[in-house]
């Protein structure tokens, strides 16, 4: 019983890896878009006082991810949507590899 929960659980770990990759990846290309066809809102979104446009802003990212702004851009929201996605898998993937980690020791 117990390698099974573990079977379940790197199962998990599997997923959180893949949509972390996957997160990463599409926020990469999200944030070359946005630099390359709305340079003003990846100005907006990766200026750190101080420093100036191209750092990351996670809070600022975060937040435009999951807002309904798509500067009437399909290609734009399309990532936004892939992005989002992702972001939630691997928060999901993550909880739940956590948790069959958690049952897996204690039986």
């Amino acid at each position: 019983m117990k390698s099974t929960l573990y079977g379940g659980a790197l199962l998990f770990a599997a997923w959180f890896m893949i949509s972390w990759i996957r997160f990463m990846v599409y926020q990469h290309k999200l944030a070359n878009y946005l630099r390359e066809h709305h340079t003003e809102k990846w100005k907006d979104l990766t200026t750190i006082a101080g420093f100036g446009p191209g750092y990351a802003n996670s809070r600022k990212g975060m937040k435009f991810i999951f807002s309904k702004e798509d500067l009437n851009d399909a290609e734009l929201l399309r990532l936004k949507v892939i992005t989002r996605n992702s972001f939630i898998h691997t928060i999901g993937g993550g909880i739940t590899a956590f948790i069959s980690f958690a049952v897996g020791s204690q039986l």
